[in-house]
């Protein structure tokens, strides 16, 4: 594809392109390893392109992160959600993308090595985790400490299911591995509401 010099006149399909490009770059070679050049003419623009309208690379991994969550939780008004379970399904949902599961995969694993990575990712993790509390609290009535465990719990099987069916997705189905993971909710949102009756 031959790249657009300069700064595109349509700078939100530019944006837009550039974005899918490093969702796709990020996925396939983690984000140490792609490289901004490869990302914009991937999208069929200039380096210049990507840094006028992200100024960084770790700039753009944060709005990649941003727009995955748009795909998952689409027209739904943001920190909305009818309850726990409708939370969790949403965010499993975005698994169902095959660009956007390689994207958090690579995330996943880079962020083991690399500071950029590692803090984006992180704060994109807690953002989910305290959305998870907070949902949590408002359907039990537990307290804030219990529902940050919770959240945590519901977390860790969500990163950690979808890790297992990356690594090998013939052991269980995907609707095998969604069954597990709404049925282990399910037993921890009933703990949390007996709990809540007893105190």
């Amino acid at each position: 594809m031959a790249r657009v010099k300069g700064v595109s006149k349509n700078p939100e399909r530019a944006r837009a392109k550039i974005i899918d490009s490093a969702l796709r770059e990020f996925g396939e070679r983690g984000y140490a390893a792609a490289s901004t050049k490869s990302i914009a003419e991937r999208a069929g623009y200039s380096q210049a392109t990507l840094f006028f309208h992200f100024k960084t690379k770790a700039g753009l991994l944060q709005v990649c992160l941003e727009e995955s969550r748009k795909r998952v939780w689409g027209s739904l008004p943001e920190e909305r959600f009818e309850n726990v379970m409708e939370l969790v399904k949403r965010l499993d949902d975005r698994f169902r993308d095959p660009v956007v599961a390689e994207f958090f995969l690579k995330l996943m694993i880079d962020g083991r090595s690399d500071k950029d990575t590692s803090s984006v990712y992180a704060s994109y993790h807690a953002r989910v985790r305290n959305l998870i509390r907070d949902e949590i609290m408002k359907e039990t009535g537990v307290d804030r400490k219990r529902a940050f465990e919770a959240a945590g719990t519901i977390h860790s099987l969500l990163v950690g299911i979808h890790a297992a069916y990356a690594i090998d997705p013939k052991l269980v189905s995907r609707a095998g591995y969604r069954a597990m993971l709404i049925r282990n909710t399910e037993l921890l949102m009933e703990s949390l509401r007996a709990e809540s009756q007893t105190d």
